[in-house]
């Protein structure tokens, strides 16, 4: 067994497995090794607060009452993009026509818009209440450049719309909002500029509590690349509106991570080099997940200590310290602050105590990092963060890792940098890692200059939570290029990786900790071309049977032959438990004990019919306090065991508990609380309870009319004409009853 010490020469070999197929040649005796260690990070504290970032996350561009022009001479003019504007058409003029299928005699109204430089717009009228048609004048020629009436974009209703529109600056161009014949009403018009790029969302992140929450973060290039924040409260069935901050230039690369506290996450992006030189690093506070609106950002400025122009960011967070340490952020950044100069150094960051202050930290000696990602050990406690670093004297990629304390970010016990590098000089780029339990795996790209195309992925890996004895193993090599790699812990040594291929997304996993992998296979849907490019996956937290994985696309059926889409997809890792083998599974099963695959529910009450101990009673508790099968709610004795549930008098009350069981009394008033219900405690007549009808009864009752004599036992016992109350004509009653044929006493 190789050993390795705390040395700055090279001291650790480890051997590669040998792969299958035509890339396995290539793999074959490849070792990697720690080419230089460090112990002790550079560290500067930022003293003072956090900065809180000036103002609330803004909607875009909601609708306003923006009422266009009645002609080419009064037109409402756009100043500015993306604009949205809401009016009617009713009630003004039959100005301008063009002929896009058909003619057209309706009112319509017009707008104007210069562009500042050469633009593509889109122009949108799909939220319209009537059927509207849209066109385009260049100057007042009348020339027209666009028009539309039927676009399936507005599919099911039947709207204008026109996308991609080429615009020059010099010019004017007015949009006519028309209708359909004869056709006025409301419209809702939507002008956005297309992005440079041709692409409307990417570079997703996402983050799951498993208790239906997600936050969504992505690059919106319609709005100048901003970073929209969207959350979901139903799986991702659903998504609220979203909200973003305007840093006054082109944030990118989002990163959330779920803080393990309810609804709690963090969020950081990448500033764009007008907020503050690029040099914060902004935190976004998501407390109440599930309503963005709520969702506080805040920054650390390190621009006047010489930090400029930050490259890459990934946030990880774990509540297992104090509830104001979050977790940490590995960034990319450059500096003026240490001699030399730093440029695409690696840092890290962490918030250092409850008021707000933060330590940045680096090793110095590595420019010319790319990309970073990092990750905490929930059970151990300890930080991990990767780069890839481009070592310009040897003119090729390297892998720069290290790892700290997260019980204590200035222990430097647990504390160490090292770089590592494939002995046959090969390239190791975009790096990801993933810990849990004292797991720790790193999962790069691996090429050769002689065959930069042919990219496979190797895994670094330990189970003793130190990267000074990471080992490697092969993760896929085939002769298709194997690209951006994303990981997640899923349980225990369980840990899913997917990867872009051939304009597909796969997923391989492992249960022993990177020691092996399973086959690939592709979670990508049929049909969808997944964009090949950093960061155009993520794979948010597991709830250890299920993972959701989002992936950019190009998604044909938005306009513009480059636009990109996200779509997220549940994987199954393991599938989740179901004891019954109903096809339901525990977590979602009525009855997860009983089979019972058509989930009956009679009474609503969240337990299946097959196991409800009251099937037409509603009774959530289940509370059986005899023991009897029959619950509470809905049992006859409840407080004695009677499975029969044997009735009698079908008064509600079962014999062994019924104080009359052959006289109904669903009240069981016994007065007397002698244990036998009052309708069978006596009989009727019988005042003096002595057994019998005779006329000491009729002397009784007088006794205790006139002479404060015992009251009859029970009362009702002395009523023997059945009158309701007890008088002289009861005493009579029986005297009758008894000596003169009368009625018999009928209580």
């Amino acid at each position: 067994m190789r050993k390795c010490k705390w040395i700055s020469m090279a001291a650790l070999i480890l051997a590669l497995p040998l792969a299958t197929g035509a890339a396995a040649e290539r793999l074959q005796g490849v070792a990697a090794s720690i080419e230089r260690s460090f112990q002790a990070p550079q560290t500067l504290t930022m003293t003072g607060q956090d900065w809180v970032f000036q103002g609330q996350p803004t909607n875009p561009a909601m609708s306003q009452a923006m009422q266009g022009g009645e002609d080419i001479a009064s037109a409402t003019v756009i100043s500015s993009l993306p604009y949205s504007a809401t009016g009617t058409t009713a009630g003004y003029n039959h100005d301008y026509d063009v002929r896009c299928f058909n003619a057209s005699t309706a009112p319509d109204v017009v707008y104007s818009y210069a562009p500042p430089a050469n633009q593509r717009l889109d122009l949108i009228t799909c939220a319209s209440s009537y059927h509207t048609k849209i066109f385009v004048f260049e100057n007042d020629t009348l020339t027209s450049v666009g028009c539309s009436q039927f676009s399936d974009s507005c599919s099911p209703t039947v709207r204008g719309a026109i996308y991609d529109l080429p615009v020059y600056a010099g010019n004017t161009y007015y949009i006519v909002i028309d209708g359909y014949g004869g056709l006025s009403g409301n419209y809702d018009l939507q002008v956005i500029l297309r992005p440079v790029l041709d692409t409307v969302m990417s570079h997703p992140a996402l983050a799951d509590n498993n208790k239906g929450l997600l936050v969504l973060g992505h690059e919106n290039m319609i709005t100048t690349q901003r970073v929209y924040w969207q959350s979901s409260l139903d799986d991702g069935f659903t998504w609220s509106d979203a909200v973003f901050w305007n840093f006054g230039g082109a944030a990118k690369y989002p990163s959330v991570d779920y803080f393990g506290m309810d609804t709690s996450f963090y969020g950081t992006v990448v500033p764009p080099v007008e907020y503050f030189n690029g040099a914060p690093t902004f935190l976004i506070n998501m407390v109440n997940g599930g309503d963005p609106n709520t969702f506080q950002g805040s920054y650390w400025d390190w621009s006047s200590y010489g930090w400029h122009d930050m490259q890459c960011v990934d946030i990880a967070c774990d509540d297992s310290q104090e509830s104001w340490r979050w977790g940490i952020m590995s960034f990319v950044h450059s500096t003026t602050y240490t001699t030399p100069d730093m440029v695409d150094a690696p840092h890290l960051t962490w918030q250092t105590s409850a008021v707000g202050q933060a330590t940045i930290s680096w090793y110095s000696g590595l420019d010319g990092c790319s990309t970073t990602t990092c990750d905490i050990d929930p059970t151990a406690a300890k930080t991990y963060a990767v780069y890839d670093w481009f070592d310009a004297s040897d003119g090729i990629w390297k892998l720069f890792a290290r790892q700290d304390n997260f019980a204590n970010m200035a222990d430097e016990v647990f504390g160490g940098g090292f770089v590592f590098i494939t002995d046959d000089s090969t390239d190791i780029q975009f790096p990801v890692v993933a810990a849990n339990n004292g797991a720790v795996l790193v999962v790069t790209e691996n090429y050769t200059e002689t065959t930069p195309d042919d990219k496979d992925l190797i895994c670094w890996r330990t189970t003793d939570g130190d990267m000074a004895n990471l080992t490697t193993e092969v993760v896929v090599a085939t002769t298709d290029p194997e690209r951006f790699p994303r990981i997640q812990s899923i349980t225990g040594q369980t840990f899913l990786v997917t990867f872009v291929k051939n304009g597909a997304l796969y997923a391989t996993i492992t249960e022993d900790a990177g020691s092996t992998w399973s086959t690939p296979t592709q979670v990508s849907l049929i049909g969808d071309s997944v964009i090949s490019d950093y960061r155009s996956v993520d794979i948010a937290e597991s709830d250890g049977y299920f993972a959701k994985i989002i992936y950019e696309y190009h998604a044909p059926g938005l306009k513009g032959p480059n636009n990109h889409a996200l779509r997220i997809i549940d994987y199954e890792i393991y599938p989740y438990p179901d004891a019954d083998s109903d096809g339901v599974p525990d977590f979602a099963d009525n009855c997860p004990a009983v089979a019972n695959a058509g989930q009956e529910d009679a009474d609503s009450d969240g337990h299946g019919d097959a196991c409800d101990n009251c099937v037409n009673q509603s009774n959530v508790s289940q509370t059986d306090s005899d023991s009897d099968g029959h619950g509470d709610a809905c049992d006859n004795c409840p407080a004695l065991a009677n499975v029969d549930q044997a009735d009698n008098d079908a008064d509600g009350v079962g014999n062994l508990c019924d104080n009359c069981p052959d006289v109904p009394n669903p009240l069981q008033e016994d007065s007397n609380s002698n244990g036998v219900g009052d309708v069978c405690d006596y009989i009727c007549g019988d005042a003096n309870g002595n057994g019998s009808i005779n006329i000491l009864d009729a002397t009784f009752i007088i006794a205790y009319l006139f002479k404060s004599g015992l009251a009859p036992d029970p009362l009702i016992s002395a009523d023997a004409n059945n009158n309701g109350s007890i008088n002289i004509l009861d005493a009579t009653f029986l005297i009758n009853f008894l000596f003169k044929g009368g009625a018999q006493p009928s209580c």
